[in-house]
C-alpha cells in the first residue's frame, strides 16, 4: 500500500489569508487484515480539511457491500465497523477479500478565486509584485496535476518553464499547498533536461508536458531546444533528470508544443499540435518510453497551414481527441475555436480519414468579443472548459460535459464562470499574455491559469450546489473468513 501526502488542493487567499480546500480523505488504515464474518474491524484516516460529510465503503473489487458515514473532523479520524451492511443492525457481510473507500464531500458555492502568485523577474510582470515561488522567477509554460489516486505523485503540482537562461529547473514538481500558503516552491523536486541543463543553446524553452499512461508516477515533455526540438521523459518518483525520449529526431524541425500520450490496446502514440496547423501521431516504444520512427510519423490534420496554427491537443478518459486553435480567418474573425474528434476517427496508425473541420463532431466557437482562444481544460468529471486572454468579454467559460457526444456551439456570456474583467491589481485588471496562457484542472476540479508574461497563476474554485468529491486510495486488502481467525495461538 503506498502512503499518500495530505492534499489541500484550493490554497490559501493571498488577500484575506483564508484557506479554502476540498476536504481529500488519505491514509486509508484497517485495524486487522483478517476478520470474521460479524466481526467488524476499526477503520483510521486523515481529511486534509474538515468536510460536511464523509462517506465509508467497504468495497468487494468496485462494489461497495457496505455503505455508511464516517466523521468530518480535520486530521485523524476513527470509524469502528461492526461487520454488517449499515454499521448498524444489518445483514452481516459474507466472507471474501474487501477494501475499504472513503469519500470526503463538500458542497461548493460560487465560483471564486481561490489564489494569486505573481512573479517579478527582470523583465517580467508589473514592478512590486509577489515573487511567485512555484516558478521562481522562470516562465511558466504549463502546468499538469495528474488525478490517479494511486500515483505517489496525486497531489503534486508538475510545472514547465520556459527560457533557462541561467539554468534554474527546467521541470518543477511541487507541493500545491505549501508552495503557496508558505512560500516553499521547491519543496520537492525539480527535472532537469540534460540539453537544457548543459546551457549551450539558444531557445530553452519546455513548452507542454502530459503523464505516462502506463506510469502513473512519469511525465513527457515537450521542448524547443534548437538542435534539441523533441520530446523529453522523467519519472517523478525516482530521478532528478528527464531523458531525451525522441533520439532519432522523429520531430525534425518541427517545435512541437502541446502533448498528449494515450493507449490504443497494447500500443501507445504521442499526439502533437506545433506552431501552425497541424497535429500528428507518433508510436511510443513501451519499453524504452521514446518515439519510433516505423510505423513513421503520421500528420493527421488536414487544416490549412496558412491559416490556422495550434494552440494545444488533448483527450479524454473515452479517447477522444480534442485541439484547440486559433485562425488568421473564421471562425468568429480569427478568435480561435475548439474541435473534437471520436476516438474511432483517430484510432490506428495511420488514421484512415483525415481530421478537419467538417468531420469534427464538436466546433466551439467564440463571440467577435472573445479575444485569444486557451484551454481546453477537462476537469476529472469530465467538465471541459476554454480561456480567453483578451476582449471585452474575456474569461474562463464552460463549453459542455465530454459524455456529450455531438455538440455545436458559440459561447456567450451565460457561458463565462470567471470573468476576467474584474480580476487584477487595484491599479489594473487582469490582461494575461495572447501567446503563452495556459488553463488546466486540478484533481478537485479548480481551474489553474497560468500567464507567462506577467509570471503569475491563479486558481478559480468550482461553482455549483452537488458535492465535489475526490475518493482517496482504498486502504490494505483485508479478509472476511467463516470463523474469526484473530485470536488463534500460534503453535
Amino acid at each position: 500500500m503506498k502512503f499518500h501526502k495530505i492534499l489541500c488542493l484550493a490554497l490559501t487567499l493571498a488577500s484575506a489569508g483564508t484557506a479554502v480546500a476540498i476536504p481529500y480523505a488519505s491514509n486509508i488504515r484497517v485495524s486487522t487484515l483478517t476478520t470474521g464474518i460479524g466481526g467488524g474491524l476499526t477503520i483510521t484516516y486523515i481529511l486534509n480539511e474538515p468536510s460536511d460529510s464523509v462517506t465509508v465503503d467497504i468495497m468487494n473489487g468496485v462494489t461497495p457491500v457496505a455503505t455508511f458515514a464516517g466523521t468530518t473532523t480535520r486530521g485523524s479520524n476513527t470509524v469502528n465497523w461492526n461487520g454488517t451492511a449499515d454499521n448498524a443492525a444489518g445483514a452481516p457481510v459474507g466472507t471474501g477479500s474487501y477494501r475499504v473507500r472513503v469519500t470526503a464531500n463538500k458542497t461548493a458555492g460560487a465560483w471564486s478565486e481561490v489564489t494569486s502568485q505573481r512573479s517579478s523577474p527582470p523583465g517580467f510582470g508589473p514592478a512590486g509584485a509577489v515573487y511567485n515561488t512555484v516558478f521562481n522567477g522562470v516562465s511558466p509554460n504549463d502546468l499538469y496535476f495528474p488525478s490517479n489516486t494511486d500515483s505517489d505523485f496525486f497531489g503534486l503540482g508538475f510545472a514547465v518553464n520556459s527560457f533557462q537562461t541561467v539554468k534554474a529547473a527546467a521541470a518543477i514538481v511541487f507541493n500545491a499547498d505549501t508552495s503557496v500558503a508558505l512560500g516553499n516552491g521547491y519543496a520537492t523536486r525539480a527535472l532537469i533536461a540534460t540539453a537544457i541543463e548543459a546551457g549551450t543553446v539558444a531557445n530553452t524553452s519546455l513548452w507542454g508536458a502530459c503523464v505516462d499512461p502506463d506510469n502513473a508516477d512519469a511525465v513527457y515533455v515537450t521542448g524547443q531546444h534548437g538542435g534539441n526540438n523533441g520530446l523529453y521523459y522523467g519519472n517523478l518518483a525516482s530521478s532528478a533528470t528527464m531523458t531525451v525520449a525522441d533520439p532519432d529526431l522523429v520531430l525534425g524541425a518541427n517545435l512541437p508544443r502541446g502533448v498528449i500520450v494515450t493507449k490504443e490496446g497494447a500500443n501507445k502514440y504521442a499526439y502533437f499540435c506545433y506552431g501552425n496547423g497541424i497535429i500528428s501521431k507518433i508510436a511510443i516504444d513501451t519499453v524504452n518510453n521514446k518515439l519510433t520512427a516505423t510505423p513513421a510519423p503520421q500528420v493527421i490534420t488536414s487544416f490549412a497551414t496558412t491559416t490556422r496554427y495550434a494552440r494545444n491537443v488533448d483527450t479524454d478518459t473515452s479517447g477522444n481527441l480534442y485541439f484547440l486553435s486559433k485562425t488568421t480567418g473564421t471562425p468568429a474573425g480569427g478568435n480561435g475555436a475548439l474541435f473534437r474528434w471520436n476516438a474511432a476517427q483517430v484510432a490506428g496508425q495511420p488514421i484512415v480519414t483525415l481530421l478537419t473541420e467538417a468531420n469534427a463532431v464538436w466546433t466551439v466557437n467564440p463571440s467577435a468579443n472573445m479575444l485569444n482562444m486557451m484551454g481546453p481544460a477537462i476537469t476529472p468529471s469530465g467538465d471541459v472548459y476554454v480561456a480567453f486572454a483578451s476582449g471585452t468579454e474575456r474569461g474562463i467559460y464552460f463549453v459542455g460535459n465530454t459524455a456529450t457526444a455531438t455538440l455545436t456551439k458559440n459561447l456567450t456570456t451565460a457561458d463565462r464562470v470567471v470573468d476576467m474583467n474584474s480580476i487584477g491589481t487595484p491599479a489594473a485588471t487582469w490582461s494575461p499574455s495572447t501567446i503563452n496562457f495556459t488553463i488546466r484542472p486540478d484533481p478537485a476540479g479548480n481551474i489553474w491559469a497560468i500567464d507567462r508574461s506577467t509570471e503569475q497563476f491563479r486558481v478559480f474554485g468550482p461553482n455549483g450546489t452537488t458535492s465535489k468529491q475526490i475518493t482517496a486510495p482504498t486502504s490494505q486488502t483485508f479478509a472476511i473468513t467463516a470463523s474469526n481467525v484473530r485470536d488463534w495461538t500460534l503453535y
